[in-house]
């Protein structure tokens, strides 16, 4: 099989194991939604969201119901509580005949009293509806008057003391009685009521919004508020402070509480108007997670850059998109779960990214640390990513200067060359001057090859690899030899001293050329019949080499410049040279992760410093 037929194996089978890996954390997330919906582990805050929705939900006014309150005007005018069975008859009478469709009695009339008569023979005009509950011994109290629909009157609260839901049912041992809200909404409807179901009222029309007609006017005989009860279902109950049950609904304003009998009428209302909800069963849910989380995976995995950025703010936003979506179809779905499993899924998408890019910014900022000579740093990757930035900047400058210069230094030998060739084709020339004009041009190009050989030897030796594959040379041995060597070419004595077990690891051939170089540099500027010195010492955790000559010294705002490529000093005029020589010293010893530079020797003259650093624990061993 070609390699390329191996990565593309390779790759289908990468791909395959993240497909795989998608379907298995979508998987998960489905099987821990349906858990969390169905043993309710999210339940505080899913209703928090649920009421924050329907808080959403524009209000409504009432259509079909009205609460004859028996507040605190009606106790001023009327007496204090408990108010005799006929005056309720009386209210009742007085709703009969403004043409309310039915009354619930939200007052628990349990024990026999007179006026029950009274009482039964009004709701005989209308129908009644009356409030019982379960006592002590968990039996039912009913009504004590004759003719009323008994329906129980309970509140189902939950931990935070909200009241959300209603019981359509409720039952002792032996009977079962349907919830005031319900008996009444059915019969209008006339349809049954469905025992042992939690009805889930929307409150669009919100207890505060219920028309409310003081029983004072009712029973004063004012007529302004009566026609407000024609054709609605009245509700009867106490609104006055300090008497009846008091109920906090997802509508209900802030530290406020609604009167029961208000929340009862508004339960009604929100049954006939068919604003009920219902709760996404646990494993609808769970499968609305499970591919959620796979698309969120999938999405995540394809965007980039600002697109990424955009494609993640909609998909945080998805779950709450959902839950309104739902909410119109009047549906409530696990929002809070959804978004936690959708936030963990970025979280850890944008996590593993940083920790990708980190781990990849490290690697580059350290090829770039080796690739332009800077010595790489410990520390935080944006600190030396800054030091790179400027390097970087320094460097294309430097190599934009470089390319300019050399551009003017190709062009001297290069018009040389052009001229004489001109000379050669227009002019007839004896034998002599041809064969002279023939060695000009010679002397040019090799100029020009021998310019072209020291770019091409500096820019490989940026173009090396890491150091550390490099070997374990003795420094002091090694300029010996080329001291030696060079002293014989020269015609000039160099004096070398040199510390033992001056090691430092490197390349043999490049440490020559520096030694040759610093050596070559310091005859040619040095006053003819005056040595050079040189010394390999160990200083301070590093090799130091000095070459040392008696020439006319360089001057200091120049010490740093001259080790530039194409940059000669004031000393150099009138010589031969490119400019180049000390460039390459640069980047050799930069290569072996040390420095150069320049200072006056004391006497006159100059003194090349180059540090490298040393290997320790090799002793008595040159390589």
């Amino acid at each position: 099989m070609s390699s390329l037929d191996t990565r593309g194996a390779l790759r289908y089978r990468l791909t395959m194991s993240a497909s795989a890996l998608r379907i298995v954390v979508a998987v998960v997330a489905g099987v821990l939604v349906t858990a969390a919906s169905a043993l309710h582990w999210l339940a505080p805050l899913e209703l928090l969201a649920r009421d924050a929705f329907l808080r959403m939900v524009p209000k409504r006014a009432a259509r079909s119901v009205a609460v004859v309150a028996i507040d605190e005007a009606s106790l001023t005018r009327e007496g204090s509580w408990p108010w005799s069975r006929g005056r309720l008859a009386e209210l009742v009478d007085r709703s009969a005949a403004a043409g309310a469709a039915a009354v619930g009695i939200d007052v628990l009339l349990s024990d026999p009293r007179p006026g029950d008569a009274l009482l039964s023979e009004a709701c005989r005009r209308v129908q009644c509806v009356a409030a019982t509950s379960l006592n002590q011994s968990g039996r039912w109290v009913l009504p004590s008057p004759r003719g009323l629909l008994p329906a129980h009157a309970a509140f189902e609260i939950d931990d935070d003391g909200v009241l959300r839901w209603i019981a359509s049912t409720k039952q002792d041992d032996e009977s079962s009685y349907p919830a005031l809200s319900t008996r009444l909404a059915s019969l209008v409807t006339r349809s049954p009521v469905t025992a042992g179901v939690a009805i889930v009222p929307g409150f669009r029309t919100p207890p505060s919004a219920v028309p409310v007609v003081s029983a004072a006017d009712i029973l004063g005989g004012t007529a302004a508020g009566l026609p407000n009860l024609r054709d609605r279902i009245v509700l009867i109950g106490i609104t006055a402070i300090g008497l009846g049950d008091r109920v906090i609904t997802p509508r209900t304003p802030r530290h406020q509480t609604d009167a029961g009998v208000l929340v009862h009428a508004a339960t009604v209302e929100s049954l006939l108007a068919g604003d009920v909800f219902h709760e996404l069963s646990p494993l609808t849910g769970g499968v609305m997670a499970a591919g959620l989380v796979w698309f969120t995976l999938r999405a995540a995995l394809i965007a980039r850059g600002r697109r990424r950025l955009a494609v993640e703010t909609i998909l945080l936003l998805l779950p709450t998109t959902i839950g309104l979506v739902l909410l119109s179809a009047q549906t409530f779905a696990p929002v809070v779960a959804l978004s936690v499993l959708v936030g963990g899924v970025v979280l850890s998408t944008e996590a593993r990214a940083a920790l990708r890019m980190a781990r990849h910014g490290r690697a580059a900022v350290a090829t770039l640390e080796s690739g332009i000579g800077v010595a790489q740093k410990a520390g935080d990757v944006g600190e030396r990513l800054e030091v790179l930035a400027t390097d970087i900047v320094r460097h294309r400058v430097k190599d934009q200067e470089s390319r300019r210069v050399l551009v003017h230094e190709l062009k001297t030998p290069l018009s040389a060359m052009d001229s004489l060739s001109q000379v050669l084709t227009e002019f007839e020339l004896t034998p002599s001057e041809q064969h002279r004009v023939a060695s000009l041009i010679g002397d040019e190009t090799r100029k020009l090859q021998e310019m072209i050989a020291r770019l091409l030897e500096v820019e490989r030796i940026t173009l090396r690899g890491q150091i550390d594959s490099a070997a374990i040379i003795d420094l002091a041995a090694l300029t010996a030899a080329r001291a030696e060597f060079r002293a014989k070419g020269l015609g000039r004595r160099i004096n070398v001293s040199s510390d033992r077990n001056a090691f430092i690891r490197g390349d043999s051939a490049l440490l020559e050329r520096i030694v040759d170089n610093l050596v070559g540099n310091a005859a040619k500027y040095s006053v003819a019949g005056t040595g050079i010195d040189i010394a390999v010492r160990n200083d301070d955790g590093t090799v130091l080499l000095e070459v040392m000559d008696r020439g006319p010294g360089i001057l200091p705002e120049e010490q740093t410049r001259i080790f530039g490529t194409f940059e000669r000093g004031t000393a150099a005029a009138g010589t031969e040279g490119f400019g180049l020589g000390l460039s390459l010293v640069t980047e050799a010893v930069r290569w072996h992760g040390g420095d150069v530079d320049v200072a006056d020797r004391p006497g006159g003259g100059s003194v090349f410093r180059v540090r490298l650093p040393v290997v320790s624990g090799i002793e008595n061993e040159a390589v």
